[in-house]
């Protein structure tokens, strides 16, 4: 095994020396190996030792059924001498990073499990009343070192810069910060991509994938900060880089509600979106409401929250139209009227109805609130007479277009 890597490492072949680093199977004896036996080039030699020291002590405690939390342990240290390894050499030595990388993230996440299962076990010593630090975040460390090390890259081949890479570890980073629920470092990486975007490669001419991920949790950045219209632009750009066959992350990434005989093709999305859409085509609150409550879970698990909080305005836009349009599409809407169209959207029941069974009544001051929100948001246009109990439409334009034509 130690010649397979030395070989690798000889001919430059990021991809194999990262399979042969990843590689040891859970029986597998290599106590055997000798670190010192590189006897091919003493520079070689000299520049492989400590990661070679590193792949043996992990081998060692694999082939020896140790805990995930020791495993991980001896592969973040295999990363970090990869990492030191790698600031000297160019792009060839990414593949190997981006393969450590991967079963990093994996290891990292069988620890925490592990150390969840058993609270005696920490992943480091506890000092006055700081918490253990999670090996998902000791992982996002060393993974940063990588990101920096291909980030600083100053070789002006592209086709030997590293900086073909920086969109992975970027990606990892914010997929990791998004799972132990840190947004504010994943925005802190988006502002540093951001600022060094004029250094970095097209993301049209790096591997595919490494951009779709990228741009997927860019894209939910976006969305924290409600800039839709960023982040919109994002999981377009993911969605059309994703490959067609990769039906689960297109189903992840879908940018947009397209009309329910299109969603039908993507079961997954269908299932979930189906009734949330036909809410916000109806303005069905109590449809949209159950759904929401229903999915609130998964929504915050897949950080989808503010979009659905947001796309409840939609639904209370459509009923105003609706409403609207009964009155005869008169601009003098009065708030009784838009009370009483709230309230059954609400409850789907008369205001008798309602309070024969006790479920509550939307009240007068409530509608205000909502329509005086939704005139501050720019949904509609007009204004509240609170002394005549009327909303008083902009005769012109009292529902302008929300929905910006899709650049090509």
């Amino acid at each position: 095994m130690t010649l397979n890597l030395v070989h690798a490492f000889q001919v430059q072949d990021g991809s194999r020396l990262g399979y042969f680093l990843t590689s040891v199977g859970n029986k597998e004896i290599v106590s055997n190996i000798d670190p010192l036996s590189i006897k091919h080039d003493s520079r070689i030699a000299h520049e492989l030792k400590p990661v070679v020291e590193a792949y043996v002590e992990f081998s060692k405690i694999i082939s020896a059924d140790r805990n995930p939390l020791d495993v991980f342990t001896a592969f973040d240290t295999l990363m970090r001498q990869l990492n030191r390894l790698a600031e000297s050499k160019p792009s060839w030595i990414g593949a190997a990073l981006v393969k450590v990388t991967h079963d990093l993230i994996r290891y990292a996440m069988a620890a925490d499990e592990f150390i969840a299962k058993n609270p005696t076990m920490m992943a480091t010593k506890v000092v006055g009343d700081l918490e253990h630090e999670a090996c998902l975040t000791k992982a996002a460390r060393t993974i940063h070192g990588a990101f920096k090390l291909c980030l600083n890259d100053r070789n002006e081949d592209p086709s030997k810069s590293r900086k073909q890479y920086v969109y992975y570890f970027v990606g990892q980073e914010m997929r990791i910060y998004f799972k132990l629920q840190n947004r504010d470092l994943a925005k802190n990486m988006e502002k540093v991509l951001v600022k060094m975007s004029h250094s970095l490669p097209d993301l049209h001419n790096v591997e595919k994938s490494h951009a779709v991920m990228y741009l997927y949790y860019s894209g939910i950045v976006y969305c924290g900060d409600r800039d839709f219209e960023a982040a919109y632009k994002k999981f377009k750009a993911a969605f059309h880089l994703c490959n067609s066959k990769e039906k689960r992350h297109l189903e992840s990434i879908f940018s947009k509600y397209p009309d329910l005989e299109r969603l039908k093709s993507y079961t997954i999305a269908y299932t979930l979106y189906a009734n949330i859409i036909k809410s916000v085509i109806s303005g069905d609150l109590k449809l949209f409401d159950r759904e929401f409550e229903g999915m609130e879970v998964l929504i915050l698990k897949k950080n989808l929250y503010l979009v659905m909080e947001e796309l409840r305005n939609f639904v209370v836009l459509k009923l105003l139209k609706r409403i609207y349009l009964a009155n005869g599409s008169n601009p003098h809407l009065s708030i009784k009227m838009i009370t009483r169209g709230i309230e059954f959207a609400k409850f789907h029941t008369s205001n008798k109805d309602i309070a024969k069974r006790n479920i509550g009544v939307f009240s007068s001051d409530e509608a205000e609130c909502l329509v005086a929100n939704m005139i501050y948001q720019g949904y509609i246009k007009g204004y509240l007479s609170h002394s005549n109990g009327v909303l008083v439409l902009s005769k012109k334009d009292p529902f302008p277009n929300q929905v910006k034509s899709d650049p090509k």
